[in-house]
């Protein structure tokens, strides 16, 4: 490897400076801003195919299929454009054919977002490493809801330092509903098993809360079918 950016203390003392070369490079695949410490989203190749502009469902696959977003940081916008395919296949649109007027226009705002996606900074770093005072002080927060149309849930980490609190995002994720008619209380219970599996995640991490925008009986929970 010629380059390789990392940050390991043990590795590199805090001492030793770290040369990466350019403002943007790549970690896990996802873009990095590295004088900011911030993910971002590269939409240039993304918005390049989309530009060939054809409205039909194979299209729309080969499209959300180029998004990389291994955190579900852009969960909120790519969902949009899950729930609209599925929308294609209840209405049974072939994959050649031209969307009908309204499908359409819903995905032609869709694309007219994807610049607005060059504005999002992630901060890379929701933890400092280098200051031991806080390890007590730290608490994710995993928050879930459902719609009609989609359910998921978000887990944020909060570190308490000093007088300062400090929140950020670590990951989400979110699901379509499905195409079999389900009561929302039966989302909102999906939407929270996706919260528990979130939690498993990053259990290690002191206190995980799991929060709901309505509560659901504990009892339904235990006793729900979806668990096993």
């Amino acid at each position: 490897m010629a380059q390789w950016a990392a940050e390991g203390f043990d590795t590199h003392p805090m001492d030793t400076s770290i040369r990466l070369g350019t403002n943007k490079t790549k970690v896990l695949g996802m873009a990095w801003q590295t004088l900011d410490d911030c993910l971002t989203v590269d939409t240039k190749g993304l918005l390049e195919f989309v530009s060939i502009n054809e409205n039909t469902k194979r299209f729309m696959l080969q499209t959300i299929g180029k998004i990389f977003d291994p955190l579900g940081l852009l969960s909120p916008f790519t969902i949009r454009i899950k729930c609209l395919i599925q929308e294609l296949w209840i209405k049974k649109i072939t994959w050649d054919e031209i969307l009908p007027p309204k499908l359409k226009e819903k995905w032609l705002i869709w694309c007219k977002e994807l610049p607005l996606l060059d504005n999002l900074r992630i901060p890379r770093l929701v933890l400092d490493s280098t200051n031991d005072e806080v390890s007590d002080l730290i608490d994710i927060h995993i928050f879930c809801d459902a719609s009609k149309l989609a359910y998921g849930a978000a887990a944020y980490v909060k570190v308490r330092k000093q007088n300062e609190v400090l929140v950020n995002l670590i990951t989400s994720k979110t699901r379509v509903a499905p195409l079999k008619a389900v009561t929302l209380p039966r989302l909102e219970l999906l939407g929270a098993l996706v919260a528990a599996r979130l939690s498993s995640r990053v259990q290690e991490i002191n206190r995980p809360q799991e929060k709901g925008v309505q509560s659901v009986p504990l009892d339904r929970l235990q006793n729900s079918p979806i668990l096993d």
